[in-house]
């Protein structure tokens, strides 16, 4: 065999791997946070792709990726490490209420299967 084979089959087992975990993820018969977690390490393992342009997510429509993450213009945000800060966000931060959201900011992260977006405002 030779090393391109080798390639051909890792994209192709990658792709129906990346197909599985987000139709997992996206399916609410699950536990969120089970389907938290394996959304976590498909991020980390660099299976989920990024978006190209900002992402909406609803419950955080009122965000300034700028004022309120510091992700500068062209910055990769990433969504494990958003609801990792707003987790982590005390009752004194302006961030407070969105950590209250916590729950539905995640189902609207998973229902989209990306991993991030690029800052591109």
């Amino acid at each position: 065999m030779s090393i391109a084979y080798d390639i051909t089959v890792f994209v192709e087992q990658r792709q129906i791997l990346q197909d599985t975990v987000i139709a997992y993820i996206a399916d609410q018969q699950y536990p969120l946070e089970q389907r938290w977690r394996i959304y976590y390490l498909a991020c980390k393992a660099s299976l989920l792709d990024l978006d190209s342009y900002i992402t909406h997510i609803p419950a955080l429509n009122n965000v300034s990726w700028y004022d309120d993450f510091y992700k500068d213009r062209y910055a990769t945000v990433e969504w494990t490490d958003i609801v990792e800060q707003l987790d982590n966000t005390d009752d004194s931060s302006e961030l407070y209420p969105y950590k209250l959201n916590l729950n539905t900011i995640k189902e609207q992260i998973l229902a989209q299967g990306k991993a991030g977006f690029i800052n591109d405002w």
